[in-house]
């Protein structure tokens, strides 16, 4: 498949939209997008209630620089994580249910808005048979829309130290996370619960694909995996902290959305770097 035929054959503004979660690996999908193929796009950000906001504001400072339109949807991820609390995860991983809740949101989207690409930041295959794909076909079935979700790293073939060289270039860098995420904190305050009950690492599912890959190199993969920190009950204080909020996060969308002028995007995306999430 040609890259560049992920340009839109809808009657959308947008070439694609990138799911862009605010860490490293979407940074790069989205500076590829708008660099190197040269794409209409529209930055997609799906906060499950626990991004912190120095991960959104960073977001658009990127976003703005590009001269790209973000949105930020919203899902609630809360509820779920507290029923995996209280059955000690013995049947979910936040981070499962998370990317399902994500990629639902991001095709409601994308069926709302006409737009039948999705670029990831996944570094490892979209499909593996009945061959090893980037790309995954899904149709949606009450409007007949069919979406193409391209893992843009992975068929590129990109290293992460391709990856860290390319935001080093443009002078950006992920916000400090603990845990093996550089967008969401709640991968890090699951790991040494998760961990010590199941006898190894949560994440090493995710690293050994990205090892395969190609993405890590297996040493740099046995880094990730060798530390754990016990957080006590933060993640429970955490959780129930954000259930009593007012309005807790439940599934829709913030303003930044339909198709402006890259000046109108810069003004708009401005204006809203230090709003509170």
């Amino acid at each position: 498949m040609a890259l560049r035929e992920t340009k839109n054959t809808t009657l959308s503004c947008s070439d694609a939209v990138v799911a862009f979660s605010g860490g490293k690996d979407s940074a790069a999908s989205l500076l590829l997008a708008r660099k190197k193929l040269g794409l209409n796009v529209v930055a997609v950000l799906v906060d499950n209630g626990f991004i912190p906001d120095a991960v959104i504001a960073n977001g658009r400072r990127l976003c703005q620089r590009l001269e790209t339109e973000l949105v930020v949807l919203s899902i609630p991820l809360a509820p779920h994580l507290k029923k995996m609390i209280d059955k000690d995860f013995r049947n979910d991983y936040p981070c499962y249910k998370c990317t399902t809740m994500f990629h639902e949101e991001i095709r409601r989207y994308c069926v709302r808005h006409r737009i039948n690409r999705v670029i990831l930041g996944r570094n490892w295959w979209r499909w593996l048979e009945p061959e090893v794909r980037a790309v995954r076909h899904v149709t949606d079935e009450q409007t007949g829309l069919r979406m193409q979700f391209l893992s843009l790293p992975f068929a590129l073939q990109l290293r992460k130290v391709d990856v860290t060289q390319m935001l080093e270039e443009e002078d950006w860098k992920p916000v400090a996370i603990h845990g093996n995420s550089t967008n969401c904190p709640i991968p890090g305050l699951v790991e040494h619960r998760v961990h010590k009950r199941v006898g190894y690492h949560p994440e090493l599912n995710l690293l050994s694909r990205e090892v395969i890959a190609g993405y890590l190199q297996k040493q740099e993969a046995k880094e990730e995996l060798r530390e754990t920190k016990d957080f006590g009950g933060r993640l429970l204080q955490l959780v129930e902290k954000k259930l009593r909020e007012p309005g807790t996060r439940t599934a829709g969308t913030r303003p930044i959305s339909g198709c402006h002028t890259p000046s109108e995007v810069r003004h708009q995306a401005a204006t809203q770097v230090g709003r509170t999430s």
